[in-house]
């Protein structure tokens, strides 16, 4: 694992080994998985497509939830680890709100969104520009999910079995 420090914020660069089991044989990959931690939390990019819905029970196993946004300095912090990525976060409508139940009004939505132009774009993502869009579920991004009880000295697998 490799860090560096941004002021009060540190990130970190983790390998992770990637292991598929398909009839019988196992794959295994690495994935880098980056990470950041600020005073209060921490968000873990994990470079692994999946829906909405996948994305949101991996975070929940393995960490906390998909990152919840509730501040700019929150949403500038998530942006220096997605690497050009567009990702999950833990928005969700309807009505729109935060995959923990949390009620922050706080939003940073792109221009003229959201807009639900794709029938059922009902989850939210951020783009590397760090605004976000509404985006159908079952659409496949890179995740970032925050970190409660996360170990970042131990990676976890990102299972797809």
């Amino acid at each position: 694992m490799t860090s560096h420090a941004v002021g009060n914020f540190i990130s970190f660069v983790t390998l992770v080994r990637k292991q598929i089991h398909t009839s019988g044989l196992l794959y295994s990959t690495l994935l880098f998985s980056f990470a950041a931690v600020d005073e209060q939390n921490q968000y873990i990019l994990i470079e692994q497509n999946s829906t909405w819905h996948d994305a949101r029970s991996y975070c929940r196993v393995n960490y906390t939830d998909l990152a919840v946004i509730e501040k700019d300095k929150e949403n500038r912090n998530v942006t220096s680890v997605i690497r050009g990525h567009t990702v999950w976060i833990g928005l969700y409508r309807e009505p729109w709100m935060w995959s923990d139940g949390s009620n922050s009004s706080f939003r940073y939505w792109r221009s003229r969104t959201p807009n639900n132009r794709s029938p059922n774009e009902h989850c939210g993502a951020e783009y590397a520009d760090h605004f976000w869009d509404d985006s159908p579920c079952h659409w496949k991004y890179p995740l970032i999910c925050q970190g409660g009880e996360a170990n970042l000295n131990s990676p976890r697998q990102f299972s797809t079995c």
